[in-house]
């Protein structure tokens, strides 16, 4: 998977429009992910599933706070807006998006970094023309020799505050954070520098600290490979041992008549509840490990793409986030550990069978 994967929307598998992303970092297009949450939205639980790890996210629709509205409300994946201008100016054959929503086909001739699209030259002009877009940022696509470096600081902008960029770095909330913010949540913050101060201080460390993060994700999919390989034998071993007493079952069975063929309907249909049970465990225990290493697969190919592609801005406000994330799925595999799921199921013929009308049950099911 390259980096090309990362801006494809995994629900309409074309380039993101408008990416916003979960908790968990997976993202999607505005629209796309609106219309999930409409159709799988869990009104019982007031939330939905991640599409791809399936991450809870609690949220409560209303007639007042639509999907659209809950979609909108996650943030803007600027990360992956520049992943997406790193590509386009790389081309450097995209198309005039004010002409092609007309219908038409025109050449781009210059790119807005703040509307992440193209522009002929007439739409060009009349884009820098408007005082509403005075301040948005605009070059010639041509001149884009160097798509790196014009592309680095293009989304670093505030979450919390549309539109602002961020100029502040907080070590006390560890975020980066705008001039609104540094007023109003971070005033009383201790250690509030700028991001020239903080991302210099952080290119002397990050090598550090990216490579442990690295390792750490490196480190958990190794696990998850061993854990989910351990699954799939587990449960295959559960089938052969199933199979192994079922045929024992069979061959003392077939010694009984009338009461013992009840009986033997009873004990296999207990086993087969057993089987169902354990292997569901099995099954749920595996279908979680998974989800969770999507989480951390996902946050290996964004931390790649961003320290490769992005700026270390951008690089030191990931890293926190997947911190988090590493640090909730190292907290769920502790539990795993001290809760684990064995796949033995242990029968015992009764030897007295022979003597079936004394008798109420085939045997014992034992679980260990």
């Amino acid at each position: 998977m390259s980096y090309v994967d990362l801006i494809t929307c995994p629900i309409c598998l074309e380039h993101f429009t408008k990416p916003r992303y979960l908790p968990c970092l997976h993202t999607y297009c505005e629209e796309c992910l609106s219309d999930y949450i409409s159709a799988a939205y869990k009104k019982d639980d007031k939330g939905f599933n991640c599409p791809t790890c399936r991450a809870f996210n609690r949220v409560e629709l209303s007639e007042s706070f639509s999907a659209k509205k809950t979609a909108n409300g996650f943030p803007i994946n600027h990360l992956i807006m520049t992943l997406l201008d790193r590509k386009n100016l790389e081309n450097k054959d995209v198309n005039c998006f004010s002409c092609s929503k007309r219908g038409r086909d025109a050449p781009g001739k210059f790119w807005c970094y703040s509307c992440s699209a193209a522009f002929c030259e007439n739409c060009g002009e009349f884009h820098t023309s408007l005082p509403i877009l005075a301040d948005h940022r605009i070059a010639p696509i041509d001149e884009s020799t160097d798509a790196s470096v014009i592309s680095l600081t293009a989304h670093d902008v505030c979450e919390t505050h549309p539109g602002k960029k961020l100029e502040m770095f907080c070590h006390d909330h560890d975020l980066p954070c705008c001039a609104t913010c540094t007023m109003v949540t971070h005033r009383k913050c201790e250690s509030v520098v700028t991001l020239e101060d903080a991302a210099k201080s952080f290119k002397d460390t990050d090598s550090n600290d990216t490579e442990q993060v690295k390792d750490e994700i490196k480190s958990l999919i190794a696990e998850f490979d061993s854990k989910l390989n351990d699954s799939t034998k587990k449960y295959k071993e559960l089938e052969e041992i199933t199979e192994r007493h079922e045929r024992e079952i069979k061959e003392y069975s077939d010694k009984m008549v009338n009461h013992v063929n009840k009986l033997k309907e009873d004990f296999e249909k207990t086993l087969a509840e057993v089987q169902s049970k354990k292997m569901k465990d099995i099954s749920n225990r595996k279908k979680e490990l998974s989800n969770m290493q999507s989480i951390v697969s996902n946050s290996e190919l964004l931390l790649k793409a961003v320290e490769e592609k992005c700026s270390r801005i951008q690089l030191l406000s990931l890293i926190p986030k997947i911190t988090k994330l590493t640090d909730e799925i190292n907290e769920k595999l502790e539990i795993m550990k001290k809760d684990p799921i064995t796949q033995n199921i242990k029968v015992i013929i009764d030897e007295s069978i022979e003597e079936c009308e004394k008798i109420d049950s085939i045997g014992k099911i034992i679980e260990n």
